[in-house]
């Protein structure tokens, strides 16, 4: 049996419910463009609500009711996923107790749970079924996790918390699981389903995808899904000089997944699958708020006109300010690009013993991304009046393989026992580059490549340019013992070591002012034991009180080796960990169908990894120090009100914040005991009601409205740094409705109902003028879908 899938009947689309109605309702009906009468409903149904659907999950590595397990578990299955049209990351977030986003754009996201945020790598695991797909990215602390389309979903778990026993480095403060749906034997099956929307402020938005389930033989069976999406952009550039440019952030998405599953026994499962996808943006997310100006030459044509510093840099120019009158406007004025391909290919066998299974599992995730940016900033700050462009082509891969056991004993003990072992390489590039009229990049900088000539004092293309390799090697073992210490208590012991081995290779290809220098090394070992310990007590099948003591880590890193110009930079930095404490209480009552999961914890973190930079302000790299202490509680609450109606609402209240002062920077974003940590807001929630009716004649109506909140954030740790932006609450609401008649789902839905300008992130710095990146606005739209 295969410990990735589930084995519950998923409920059907809509329930079947009687007569009953309400003003609540009626607005839902006309929200989504239906009123149907209530006449049509059905009198024949029995009025006893049904209880909740248990979902099975595999967060500790073996099959579980997700009521079961002494973790804050939020566990969302396929029919919850459709409900909601989730089709991305941030279409589910919200509604997930202690979970949030910084986001910089499709593809560009950084996961904090419980308020771990920092610089570095990452403080989430994140795995797409069993592929390590964490992120990886010192800039902006683990941000640029993909975006992969969440089409043919079984489910996707989110653990809060410590994960570090049994998954690992960088599961410090959680891990966040998307799980696929696997081929079936029984019969062929699929669905194709169209979508069309209209984005105030943008365009028009189109997907298509479909899957299709097709049976081999008895023992074979194969699932293929395909998706496509072109989502209009919203954010307009006027200072381009060949134009301005409308809609710029348009995103299109293609991608497939196929999975050939083979079980020539009863007791032996094998899977293997690969996934596609290829999403290209064309331009930034970023808006600068009305009203601000944004940079230009002015202060240094002040000291002299434009003819005096040309004698100095040959292609300086005027570059005139501008004032923002409107919103959604990008000030940049280069072509900013993404072009994010990646790929992920797995080959699980899992065999079936007696009394436990053996899964051995390989997967190898390779993603490459070419990403630019407007660096004009930055040489005005360096005196250099000449429009650039800074691009990072990128790649990276991963290569994980684990062979674990999980015993199904029959006795009080049981037990997951296994061994990771994980290699990964990247390359980061980095050339700064004169533009051409429409602001693209004035030349091609690849991997391996000498940017050409001068910029800075002559008529070249290349201001600066740097060239990176990486190398990580990862071993370790792991293991979680369950012992029911009595018919109502169980303790939980578990430990992992792990072992890391890093290198990198760093080669600055063109200092500013010409020349180079020689390829340099860096390299770090580290290794960490984390641990944990819970005692759950279960005081009826429908009650469980659960404490836990966990720690957490992630690796540590290197800085670059080769930086000419800034000495003393220390080569490497540690791991950081964390120590966390937690109470938490599940219950189920009104023959299930009332549910409360809640959780209330502390944390304890030491060594945080932290962003510093050297003399000059100009060079970032990553230190240990400072200590911090998190306080939080999240709660999760479903109701099944009636046969018509269901509820779910929940959220979390956090305080993070320093427990000692951080040395000081340059720029004096260095925060002080007591400071908050940045981008964790105090308080989140959510609030998701539908209501569901039997037509007759096989008609199924459905109406749902979700709420999402969240709190006012800073961006830095020093709330009076210049580059701290104060980020204001929102609440954002999305409406749905849908009918059901036989195979066919025609659904009518407004995302962003109130038209908010959420405000996800921000950044502000010498390199980055104030730019805000929020939601999408208020888009109307419509889809069918055809099941069979």
């Amino acid at each position: 049996m295969n410990t990735s899938s589930t084995h519950v009947t998923p409920p059907p689309p809509h329930f079947s419910v009687t007569r009953g109605g309400s003003a609540v309702v009626s607005a839902c009906l006309l929200i989504a463009g239906f009123a149907p009468p209530l006449s049509a409903q059905s009198d024949s149904v029995d009025a006893t609500p049904a209880a909740i659907e248990e979902i099975v999950v595999t967060s500790r590595k073996r099959e579980e009711s997700q009521q079961d397990i002494p973790i804050n578990i939020t566990a969302l299955d396929s029919d919850t996923l459709l409900r909601m049209r989730a089709r991305d990351f941030a279409d589910f977030a919200g509604s997930v107790p202690g979970l949030l986003f910084q986001d910089l754009g499709p593809g560009d996201k950084e996961y904090i749970i419980r308020g771990i945020n920092a610089k570095g790598p990452s403080t989430v695991g994140a795995y797409y079924d069993e592929a390590v797909i964490t992120a990886y990215n010192d800039q902006d602390g683990g941000g640029r996790n993909i975006d992969v389309k969440l089409v043919d979903m079984a489910r996707i778990e989110v653990l809060n918390g410590p994960q570090g026993t049994l998954y690992g480095a960088n599961s410090m403060s959680g891990t966040i699981r998307f799980i696929p749906n696997k081929p079936q034997f029984q019969e062929i099956s699929g669905f194709l389903e169209a979508d069309a929307s209209g984005t105030a402020k943008g365009g028009g938005n189109y997907t298509l995808a479909g899957a299709a389930n097709l049976p081999l033989s008895d023992t074979a069976a194969l699932r293929m899904v395909a998706w496509g999406a072109d989502n209009s952009g919203f954010i307009d550039q006027p200072r381009v000089k060949s134009g301005p440019r409308h809609d710029i952030n348009d995103e299109q998405t293609g991608g497939g997944r196929a999975m050939l599953r083979f079980s020539p026994s009863g007791r032996l499962m094998v899977d293997a699958s690969y996934l596609f996808q290829r999403t290209k943006v064309g331009g930034s997310s970023r808006y600068t708020p009305a009203g601000l100006t944004s940079f230009s030459t002015d202060a240094i044509t002040a000291q002299g006109p434009i003819e005096f510093w040309a004698t100095i840099f040959p292609q300086a120019e005027v570059i005139p300010a501008y004032v923002v009158t409107e919103e959604l406007v990008n000030t940049d004025i280069t072509l900013n690009q993404w072009d994010d391909e990646l790929s992920i290919a797995s080959l699980t066998a899992d065999y079936q013993f007696e009394q436990g299974s053996l899964l051995a599992s390989t997967n190898y995730y390779d993603r490459d991304l070419f990403f630019a940016f407007d660096s004009t900033p930055i040489l005005l700050a360096f005196g250099v009046p000449v429009p650039g462009i800074t691009t990072q082509p990128q790649t990276r891969s991963i290569w994980s393989s684990e062979v674990r056991y999980s015993s199904q004993w029959d006795g009080r003990l049981n037990f997951v026992a296994g061994a990771y072992l994980h290699r990964e390489e990247s390359t980061f590039d980095v050339a700064v580059l004169t533009i051409l009229p429409d602001g693209s990049p004035n030349g091609d900088f690849t991997a391996g490549d000498v940017p050409g000539g001068d910029a800075t004092f002559g008529t070249g293309n290349t201001f600066f340019g740097v060239s990176d390799t990486g190398q990580i090697d990862q071993e370790a073992l792991f293991g979680e013992a369950y012992y029911d210490l009595s018919e109502n208590l169980e303790l939980v012991i578990g430990g992992r070591y792990f072992q890391s081995d890093i290198s990198a290779t760093a080669a600055t290809t063109h200092e500013f002012g010409a020349g180079s220098s020689p390829l340099l090394d860096n390299t770090g070992s580290h290794n960490a034991f984390t641990y944990k310990l819970s005692l759950a007590y279960r005081s009826s099948e429908d009650a469980m009180l659960y404490g836990a003591v966990s720690s957490g880590f992630r690796a540590g890193g290197l800085n670059r080796a080769n930086l000419p110009f800034a000495p003393g930079i220390p080569e490497s930095f540690d791991p950081d960990e964390l120590t966390n404490y937690e109470i938490g209480y599940k219950a189920s009552a009104l023959g299930g169908r009332l549910r409360f999961n809640g959780a209330a914890y502390f944390i304890d973190w030491s060594d945080m990894a932290l962003r510093q930079y050297d003399a000059t302000g100009s060079i970032p790299f990553m230190i240990n120090v400072g200590d911090a202490e998190v306080t939080g509680l999240e709660l999760n609450l479903q109701a099944r009100l009636s046969r018509n109606w269901t509820m779910s609402g929940g959220g979390s209240f956090v305080k993070a914040e320093l427990s000692e002062d951080q040395p000081p920077d340059p720029f004096g974003n260095s925060g002080k005991e007591g400071d908050g940590i940045p981008n964790v807001p105090g308080q989140q929630g959510y609030l998701a009601i539908e209501y569901s009716t039997e037509l007759g004649n096989g008609l199924f109506f459905g109406a749902r409205l979700d709420i999402q909140h969240r709190g006012a954030v800073e961006t830095q740790f020093n709330e009076a740094s210049a580059f701290n932006a104060s980020l204001d609450s929102y609440t954002v609401a999305n409406a749905s409705g849908w009918l059901d008649f036989g195979s066919w789902t025609l659904a009518a839905y407004v995302r962003n109902l109130g038209d908010e300008r959420a405000q996800h992130d921000a950044i502000s710095s010498v390199q980055d003028p104030l730019a805000i990146i929020g939601n999408r606005p208020r888009t109307l739209g419509a889809s069918l879908r055809y099941s069979f």
